[in-house]
């Protein structure tokens, strides 16, 4: 029997928990899998047959009814690209269950130290939504490269925190990754909800935001972020890159709006090298060759 090709879907309240499986499902990467693998489901897959699953993030571990639901049944065999451990059962079927799908891509230094401390093979993979593509919504058309000349967007972030408006004559937008999960009648409807908010991350010419799911498809994207610590579970920031400085709240109303202050030689150069570094270990990871010319190296 053929193995099903497999990536992950969310029932979540956070929309830029997808946007993994997005950058993921890109054509030059791994394409349309067959099937869709709810993360906090796992037993309704028992009987799918053979699965192949390129799985990453954070997991819940429990069930519509509360039950554990870690490990996948044995019929799913999943390797981990970019793991955020902080949540996993620390069973011994859980830790013999990734010694047998290692070597397991951490997502961040925490998830590393998991890995290390458990006798698991693992490496630093980062988050594969740094490789989102600018036409990641028609791969077919031509988008606009980075414009310098738009606006400004939030996402997630106090205004109020920011230097005053009146420093700057160009538009501010608000946006929000939160949304009400039980409004999507499946992955295709989430994956249309997280389209719109990216092509408005697309225009921008700075991103302000506490969310990494935010600050990692910018990275892919080519837009410039201010990046600002986050509320919770701030160890989940270091699957960033060292050199994106992460701002305290009280920081903010002195930091520069200015894009060009942002978009610069070092930051292309940092970021190229960064998304080669992502791209590199997933190829290896995969055994699969993603297509160097595809992952542009600038946004211009």
């Amino acid at each position: 029997m053929q193995r099903k090709t497999a990536l992950l879907s969310y029932r979540t309240g956070n929309i830029g928990d997808d946007v993994q499986s997005l950058a993921l499902a890109q054509s030059h990467i791994l394409g349309t899998p067959d099937l869709w693998v709810d993360r906090d489901q796992f037993s309704d897959y028992a009987d799918a047959g053979p699965v192949d699953l390129v799985a990453n993030g954070f997991f819940l571990c429990s069930d519509r009814t509360g039950k554990l639901e870690f490990p996948p049944p044995p019929n799913v065999m999943a390797r981990y690209v970019a793991l955020c451990a902080s949540n996993v059962p620390n069973t011994e079927d859980s830790i013999a269950h990734f010694r047998d799908s290692g070597p397991v891509g951490c997502r961040d230094l925490h998830s590393v130290k998991w890995c290390e401390n458990r006798g698991i093979e693992h490496y630093f993979a980062s988050c594969p939504s740094c490789l989102l593509e600018r036409d990641f919504d028609s791969p077919e058309v031509p988008v606009e490269p980075y414009n310098p000349n738009g606006p400004v967007v939030l996402v997630d972030v106090n205004p109020k925190r920011l230097p005053p408006f009146g420093v700057s004559d160009r538009p501010f937008l608000c946006l929000t990754n939160r949304v009400r999960p039980g409004r999507f009648i499946d992955q295709e409807a989430r994956f249309g909800a997280l389209r719109q908010r990216l092509r408005v991350l697309r225009k921008a010419s700075l991103v302000v935001t506490n969310r990494l799911h935010v600050a990692m498809p910018c990275l892919g994207l080519g837009v410039p972020v201010v990046m600002v610590e986050a509320d919770s579970l701030s160890f989940r920031m270091t699957a960033l890159p060292d050199w994106l400085k992460i701002h305290k709240k009280s920081e903010l109303n002195r930091v520069s709006l200015d894009p060009s202050k942002h978009y610069t030689d070092e930051y292309l150069e940092s970021r190229s090298s960064w998304r080669r570094m992502v791209r590199e270990r997933l190829e290896i990871r995969l055994g699969v060759k993603i297509s160097a010319s595809k992952i542009s190296e600038k946004a211009r």
